[in-house]
């Protein structure tokens, strides 16, 4: 049951601290930092070009939709002036017609 002490762990330590500096050296890490930097800007960039294109075809979705619903409208109203100009004098005709019928015929 040999634990090292506190001593011998802290030499441990800055043991390693030296090993690890002599692998990976200041000028490297800015290197690489820099350079990771670069990407996740680039990433950015191309994520800023998508959003902006899934803007504008959301956009053209939304004037193609409203430009549908505006022709569902204008068919609707031409439907309800055929009824009134057209339909409902023709029904008021023919109530006419069968009316003046059976007036002429009752009369005899």
């Amino acid at each position: 049951m040999d634990e090292p002490t506190n001593g011998e762990l802290a030499r441990g330590i800055a043991d390693l601290k030296a090993m690890l500096t002599a692998v990976v050296s200041r000028a490297e890490y800015e290197a690489w930092k820099d350079g990771q930097g670069y990407r996740l800007a680039e990433l950015a960039r191309r994520d800023d070009e998508e959003r902006a294109a899934r803007e504008a075809d959301v956009r053209e979705l939304h004037a193609r939709l409203d430009e549908q619903a505006r022709a569902v409208s204008n068919s609707r109203q031409h439907w309800r002036s055929l009824i009134w100009t057209g339909a409902l004098p023709a029904m008021a005709t023919i109530l006419a017609a069968v009316l003046t019928y059976l007036i002429t015929r009752g009369g005899h």
